[in-house]
């Protein structure tokens, strides 16, 4: 699951939302959820995920979800398709 942490006023979040829209379809891969998760309408989960700023990007993996990886790159959808790439098993790797 790769989820988008926002706050709604968040002018790099408004940004970004329209690219994050379109990156389930584009990455092509049934298996992996593209999630958004509105920060300020729900409790962030204390312990899991450490959200700082806006947006906030994290990766959970099915096999290790109480260790979730951060992204740090790019707010675009090649660079999320590239990262979300590296994170699933080579069994389900998506190649665009």
């Amino acid at each position: 699951m790769f989820v988008f942490f926002y706050a709604p006023w968040c002018g790099h979040c408004k940004s970004a939302k329209p690219e994050y829209e379109k990156l389930k379809e584009k990455l092509g891969n049934d298996d992996v959820v593209i999630a958004k998760f509105d920060a300020t309408e729900n409790d962030i989960p204390h312990g899991k995920v450490d959200v700082q700023g806006f947006p906030t990007f994290y990766f959970f993996k099915a096999d290790a979800y109480d260790a979730p990886v951060v992204y740090n790159g790019g707010r675009d959808i090649d660079s999320w398709v590239k990262f979300i790439n590296q994170q699933v098993p080579q069994g389900g790797k998506t190649d665009l």
